[in-house]
């Protein structure tokens, strides 16, 4: 009998430990690019992406809980669409926002939310993107942009879901990026394209 309790409290010591050190799946995602992107030529010698925004690592803020990083696309976007193509001057694309917040939502206490599934948090994405250009001459432009989305999750959705849900805003987020950007682009930078 005593044998019996020994084996047991081994087994629960091993089970425990095992359960401690299970680690949570998580799903792996792509890298985001955008080669298939019309290219922007800008009458510049050379041209520097600056990541100016500085994650704040805590909530409310889940950037850095993300699968991919917003800022990081975001650079991958500006680097893989803007092309310097002339042989004086430098263009700046200064990255000053990249943010996802998640902000609770109030669940409904009444009965009737026993049996609904609710929303339960909203995310918030934020980018801020400005393109500085200064030519040999003395000349400058410059165009900045600010898009921002918004989405719900359910109160029961997965880790997995939840990323992708996290992975659809950034790629999305970009996405408005990339068309508001090119619009101002056509409007302040025009002496500027090729």
């Amino acid at each position: 009998m005593h044998k019996t309790v020994k084996s047991f409290i081994v087994i629960s010591i091993i089970t425990l430990i095992a359960a401690c050190s299970t680690k949570v799946e998580r799903h792996n995602f792509p890298d985001l690019t955008y080669t298939h992107l019309q290219r922007v030529d800008l009458d510049v010698a050379a041209i520097e992406v600056l990541q100016a925004y500085q994650p704040p690592l805590q909530h409310p803020n889940i950037e850095h809980e993300t699968p991919i990083s917003m800022l990081g696309t975001t650079a991958t976007w500006a680097k893989d669409v803007f092309k310097s193509v002339g042989h004086s001057g430098t263009a700046k694309i200064i990255i000053s926002e990249a943010s996802i917040i998640e902000e609770p939502l109030s669940n409904n206490a009444s009965i009737t939310s026993t049996f609904t599934t609710e929303q339960s948090e909203k995310y918030i994405s934020q980018l801020t993107v400005e393109i500085r250009i200064e030519d040999a001459f003395g000349g400058s432009a410059s165009s900045n942009a600010t898009v921002s989305r918004s989405i719900t999750v359910p109160e029961d959705i997965s880790l997995t879901d939840r990323e992708r849900v996290w992975f659809d805003l950034i790629e999305d987020t970009v996405n408005d990026m990339n068309l508001k950007i090119r619009d101002g682009i056509s409007k302040y930078l025009k002496d500027y394209l090729r």
